[in-house]
């Protein structure tokens, strides 16, 4: 079907003017392909002739779908060969007219007729195109077909044969039409309607060849041929692996039906991917069978979706699903031009300070009446139908315009994050597309971070790595997103080419089952993530539970709604120009240099005593029901608890315990098992054999359970002194006239304790109500304007300048009466960069 030398000069004229002379003819067709990154774009289009739609998108797409949808049958190996994505640049460069290729085929016009056409692809820079880049023309040729072949040609598709010569049925057109007489004839409800296509067919040939393939049409086609002669069923073959079959609603024939084709393509083909899909739709006695076939090619969509379940039934959901997603892509390109899509931000902080080192744009879409479209709805059909990278490509230069305008104004932005899918990768050049965006908004690379999935690495890592590469040579950050949610994530790290991973927020819902599996893996996570240079963010973080337990294994950033929920731009811009709450220093990773425990316990590195005296005083507690004994410990052990007979307190060693402090003793263990990380700690008060009580700081962290028995790690210390100490200071508040409270400053942190509180009938307050006041600074709301601003300039800025003051103090009771009293404020030596005050307060 391809032309001669001179039958292609003939049709376009001189060679030395292909492109001149093409654009001056009427044609129907006109499409730009990038060939480099799999690309098309439309750049003509005659409405309402061709049954194909305006493809602006990969090539490799387009092809499949005209070989599949739109080239008659019996042309389909001849446009096969003619748009094969691989030899085409070759073939270009050696054609007799070069960079000129051409050939004739048979398009599906939109009511179903065939028309001939004319495809030319002009490719190389002798017409003025960039490497890579190719252009084919579309030229209906059907009246010089008619006048070469006779009027007869038209209807070349009713000539041929009534039934497909490989499988024995009838071909699609007469397939439909008996179906139109046949279908009237069944009785509503109790026939169905099956379309079948086998799963992967096309990679069934290549591996098998095509004449396995061949056979396996075939084969299927007698057994349906079989069930028409003796079942009265109607079946008809669609072309490549699509069958299509009337026949009487019967779940065990269905069911038998299916099982036959699997055992057919098993005769050739052992792998289970290869089996038949089944879409079932029941004839209603009013649909028509174009409707019918729809809905039932809808279901077999369904069946293609779930690997457990080949067989589906077309339920109304499915099509309203499926004009739900399309209204919402014809709404989402109004959406864009309207300005109802935007995009908030979620500030991403510094775990330690709360303080915000960045944010991350995301995508928003408010229709018009106020109505909120969740990014959950819109952003997963994006994906699907491939309109992905308008979203992307919209937010992206939105965040730079707003980076520049906050610039102009001189505000000093933080860095923002941006997404980047998988398809953005194959439908432009992002490397490229992100350097012209910071060139036209005059913004510095670190202005702008890029998160790309991990998903995406995993499914193409080679290309994801390339265009992260070429990123960072640029000098963007780049990000990996949802870290921990595909496959080899630890073995993908250490040859990912990126500077921050952000883990999985899944990893933070952890039940009492996988708890110990989750921290595991998010320690080694972070562990292996500072080994190699990268920097740590987790996202998703709701609670302070959370960031608590993520600020123990070394996790130092992160993102979710315990520190802020995504907030407007101009939200998020009032919150930056506060500058106690930004941290300008960047992302910065700490060498993974820490002490690590199982360094030491090697008896090359440490000796048992060496360790002992690290350890401090430490034992194994079993507990068993009401009983806890202690099973193990240390020398150090003995020495702490100061008893002579400590064997007779090993067993049963609750019974030991003040009997006050025995219900908090249990508690403990409890509190421990529940927070295995941090463990559970407070003071015990025990009695000696001779009644003598003694307090002991006991901490408990759970190890597991052995032989039924619950088995704690405890360390203990001896801190009766201090208990002492306390009680003192209390007896002392009972009987002084004053209260006594310490302040000391380093570093701009302060910390506040009442000591002594004689004034606590006087003031009403108790000591703990008055620390809590003076450590939240609430206390100064009860006093005069100009005392409470010379005591909140103290409390703010300790200086020792200050030097020693006295200061009267009218304090506003809670029941609305004034204390006047007097306080003595003493600036102690400065020692260690420490800024230490005593203030007493004495009634005036």
């Amino acid at each position: 079907m391809m032309e001669t030398e001179q039958e292609l000069l003939d049709f376009i004229g001189r060679p030395e003017s292909v492109v001149e002379y093409l654009n001056s003819q009427s044609f129907d067709e006109l499409v730009e392909m990038d060939l480099v990154n799999n690309r098309i774009k439309n750049l003509f289009h005659v409405e309402g002739k061709y049954f194909i739609p305006v493809f602006d998108g990969s090539f490799k797409d387009l092809y499949h779908y005209s070989s599949e949808n739109m080239i008659h049958p019996d042309d389909k190996t001849v446009h096969q060969d003619f748009m094969n994505h691989d030899t085409m640049m070759e073939r270009l460069k050696n054609s007799k007219i070069p960079g000129v290729i051409s050939a004739e085929f048979r398009y599906r016009l939109q009511n179903g007729e065939w028309c001939w056409v004319k495809q030319v692809i002009v490719g190389g820079a002798q017409h003025g195109l960039a490497d890579g880049i190719i252009r084919f023309y579309v030229f209906d040729i059907q009246n010089r077909k008619q006048r070469e072949l006779g009027k007869a040609v038209i209807g070349q598709h009713d000539m041929a044969p009534a039934r497909d010569a490989l499988t024995g049925l009838r071909r699609e057109k007469e397939f439909f039409a008996a179906a139109r007489e046949f279908i009237p004839e069944c009785e509503a409800g109790t026939w169905d309607l099956i379309s079948i296509d086998i799963d992967q067919f096309k990679l069934f040939n290549d591996w098998y060849g095509r004449e396995a393939g061949d056979f396996v049409l075939a084969k299927i086609g007698g057994l349906l041929t079989k069930h028409e002669v003796v079942d009265g069923w109607l079946a008809g073959y669609l072309g490549q692996d699509n069958f299509c079959v009337i026949m009487p609603h019967d779940e065990d024939g269905i069911q038998a039906l299916f099982a036959n084709i699997v055992n057919i393509v098993a005769e050739f083909g052992t792998s289970l991917s290869f089996t038949p899909v089944f879409g079932i739709c029941a004839i209603d006695g009013s649909s028509a069978v174009l409707d019918l076939f729809d809905r039932a090619t809808l279901a077999s969509s369904a069946a293609k979706d779930d690997f457990k379940h080949r067989i589906s039934y077309f339920e109304p959901e499915m099509y309203r699903q499926t004009d739900a997603e399309y209204r919402l892509l014809t709404d989402f390109q109004k959406a864009i031009v309207d300005r109802e899509i935007f995009y908030e931000l979620q500030p991403q902080c510094r775990l330690s300070t709360g303080q915000v080192i960045g944010g991350e744009a995301l995508a928003r879409w408010k229709r018009a009446d106020g109505e909120i479209v969740p990014p959950g709805d819109f952003v997963p059909i994006l994906e699907k139908h491939g309109f992905i990278t308008d979203l992307d490509c919209f937010i992206w230069e939105e965040v730079c315009k707003q980076l520049r305008a906050w610039m102009d104004a001189g505000h000093a932005p933080v860095p923002i994050s941006v997404n980047v899918s998988r398809q953005d990768v194959y439908a432009l050049d992002v490397a490229g597309h992100f350097e012209r965006l910071i060139s036209k908004y005059d913004l510095p690379a670190s202005a702008v971070k890029i998160e790309i999935t991990e998903s995406a690495y995993a499914e193409d890592e080679d290309r994801i790595d390339e265009t992260a590469t070429r990123l960072r040579e640029k000098g963007f950050l780049v990000l990996i997103d949802d870290f921990g949610s595909g496959y080899s994530s630890l073995n993908m790290l250490d040859s990912m080419s990126v500077d921050i991973v952000k883990l999985d927020m899944r990893f933070l819902r952890m039940n009492e089952k996988d708890k110990r599996k989750s921290i595991r893996i998010l320690e080694s996570t972070i562990s292996m993530a500072k080994a190699l240079g990268l920097v740590v963010i987790t996202e998703g973080v709701e609670t302070k539970e959370q960031a608590d337990f993520l600020s123990s294994i070394g996790c130092r950033y992160v993102q979710g709604f315990h520190l802020y929920h995504p907030m407007s731009c101009e939200d998020f811009e009032s919150l930056i120009s506060d500058e106690s709450r930004v941290d300008r220093s960047g992302f910065q990773v700490k060498p993974n240099d820490e002490f690590h425990v199982r360094e030491f316990l090697d008896q090359n590195v440490i000796t048992d005593t060496m360790l002992n005296n690290l350890l401090g005083a430490i034992g194994i507690y079993s507990w068993h029901d009401d009983k806890v004994d202690i099973v193990r410990f240390n020398e150090q052990f003995y020495e702490e608890t100061g008893i002579e007979h400590l064997e007779n307190h090993l067993k049963n060693n609750q019974d030991y315990v003040d009997s006050k402090d025995i219900e908090r003793y249990f508690e403990l263990l409890h509190e421990a098992m529940e927070d295995e990380l941090r463990g559970a700690t407070d003071i015990i008060r025990y009695r000696r054999d001779d009644g003598t009580p003694f307090d002991i700081l006991l901490h408990f962290y759970y190890i597991g359970e052995i032989d039924g028995c619950k088995r704690f790690y405890g360390a203990i210390r001896n801190v009766t002194p201090v208990t002492r100490m306390r009680d003192e200071l209390r007896l002392m508040s009972r009987i002084a006239n004053v209260s006594v409270a310490f302040l000391r400053c380093r570093k701009g942190k302060w910390k506040l304790n009442v000591g002594i509180h004689g004034l606590r009938d006087e003031l009403g307050i108790s000591p703990f109500q008055l620390e809590d006041e003076l450590e939240n600074r609430t206390f100064f709301d009860r006093l005069d304007k100009k005392a409470g601003e010379r005591l909140r300039a103290l409390s703010y800025a300790p200086d020792d300048s200050l030097g020693d003051f006295t200061l009267p103090l009218d304090i506003k009771l809670d029941d609305g009466s004034i204390a006047k009293t007097t306080l003595n404020c003493y600036c102690l030596p400065d020692e260690w960069s420490i800024s230490s005050y005593v203030l007493v307060l004495q009634m005036a």
